[in-house]
């Protein structure tokens, strides 16, 4: 890796890093199928905390709860996003194939740029503006509702798309006095509790050794997730890295095929290739804007 250029190792870094949340995504499709998903988050959760804290700490640094008011407010908003988008795409992953649901989810990025232009008032251009409604229209062809409207499964991964957009938007509004590790503790550990106080109130599933291998490989893939998510953003031009989040599509659709059986129909690869296409415009107009000024 080392002879390589600050690009071409962030953009490994990245596929990596989608290959472990696809991995991740995958072991939780194939638990919840016969076990309660509150049950299954909180199980992941609480091996999730002991990792983030024995391991992710030493890529991303000390935990750390000296911050500004404000700032605490961000962590806490980022936590309560971060219980619903866990809610929202794990149940929308039991209801829906597997594909279909991540291709939906790499819209998160057009909805990002919205958000801030809303939000934090970034100027977009109607360029940009443009691409996002086309890659909501990619949005609608996996989708595809009908004279019923959406299917049940399409609401719950919609608001794992909105959730995850407030999730990423609070980021954006912490100073440096907040932690990576600190941000990712607390949205663990959030979850873990919310997950933890529900399942005392549901029949839990039996389970198996390899039930809880699975758990165990679940709760390793996302803290692997996690510290590749870290160490790409120290690495290469964001905008160049942050390109190859869409490689995620490639591991969906095989998981998909292999794993569980599911092969997409075409309007979903058509749906997806044009949320690809128009999420990298929207990236690579950004970085073309952040140069001229």
């Amino acid at each position: 890796m080392r002879s390589l250029s600050d690009n071409t190792r962030g953009a490994i870094l990245m596929m990596a890093a989608m290959a472990a949340f696809s991995i991740n995504d995958a072991i939780m499709k194939g638990l919840v199928s016969h076990i309660n998903l509150y049950q299954v988050l909180f199980l992941r959760g609480l091996l999730t905390l002991v990792l983030v804290m024995t391991v992710l700490t030493k890529v991303t640094g000390p935990v750390s709860l000296r911050m500004p008011k404000q700032d605490r407010k961000l962590v806490a908003l980022r936590s309560a996003a971060e219980m619903t988008a866990s809610i929202g795409i794990v149940t929308a992953l039991s209801k829906m194939p597997f594909a279909n649901v991540s291709a939906i989810l790499q819209s998160s990025p057009l909805m990002i740029a919205l958000g801030a232009a809303l939000v934090f008032r970034q100027p977009i251009g109607w360029r940009r503006m443009l691409a996002i409604g086309i890659g909501f229209v990619g949005v609608l062809f996996i989708v595809k509702p009908g004279p019923d409207g959406f299917e049940d499964g399409v609401l719950w991964v919609l608001l794992g798309v909105i959730s995850v957009t407030v999730r990423d938007l609070s980021v954006r509004g912490m100073s440096s006095a907040v932690s990576t590790s600190t941000v990712t503790l607390g949205a663990t550990l959030s979850v873990t509790v919310l997950m933890g106080l529900i399942s005392t109130t549901i029949v839990w599933d039996p389970m198996t050794v390899a039930d809880g291998f699975w758990i165990v490989a679940n709760a390793v893939a996302i803290t692997v997730a996690f510290a590749l998510a870290v160490a790409m953003m120290k690495v290469g031009d964001i905008s160049f890295v942050a390109s190859f989040r869409y490689t995620a599509l490639i591991w969906v659709i095989l998981i998909g095929i292999v794993v569980f059986g599911e092969w997409p129909d075409i309007w979903t690869y058509i749906g997806g290739a044009i949320i690809a296409a128009t999420g990298i415009y929207t990236l690579l107009r950004e970085r073309r804007l952040a140069r001229e000024k």
